[in-house]
């Protein structure tokens, strides 16, 4: 197909055993510089740090939920490539107090030229063989309790 546009939007990346007495200093500054927005979860990674400076931004992301309790843990970065570039400062940072730095994951957008009239859903199909399946589950459950329970 002529046309289609490939790009990244987002890049993951793990950044092993970073200190706490490294973290926490730099959870501040970042704070402090860009005016980042700095949560405590429940849930997922515990601490996370959002950094916007115009059209860039990036998600901090310090010590999975359910890790036990030591000064250093994982701290994963998330950002679309220019803002690994306009950041890049701070980030080699990170990497220079990890001990490993991990690809996580990519998120690829895939641009095709087309008007939306022209694109037919797939899930349509699917749906209505869902549809169609769920019946027939239901047939079965109630011809087999019907076999099981006695009838009143």
């Amino acid at each position: 197909m002529e046309g289609v546009k490939v790009s990244i939007d987002r890049i993951v990346v793990d950044f092993t055993n970073v200190h706490w007495t490294f973290f926490n200093p730099l959870r501040q500054w970042l704070c402090d510089f860009y005016n980042a927005a700095f949560y405590v979860k429940d849930k997922g990674f515990k601490y996370r740090v959002r950094v916007r400076e115009g059209k860039h931004w990036a998600y901090l992301s310090y010590q999975l939920v359910y890790a036990r309790l030591a000064r250093k843990h994982t701290l994963r970065l998330e950002c679309p490539p220019d803002s690994l570039v306009h950041f890049q400062s701070w980030i080699s940072e990170i990497g220079n107090h990890a001990t490993e730095i991990l690809y996580v994951r990519s998120d690829v957008a895939f641009d095709i030229p087309l008007p939306l009239s022209v694109v037919r859903p797939v899930f349509d199909e699917e749906e209505h063989e869902e549809e169609e399946g769920d019946v027939l589950l239901q047939q079965a459950t109630s011809a087999a309790s019907s076999r099981i329970l006695p009838s009143v």
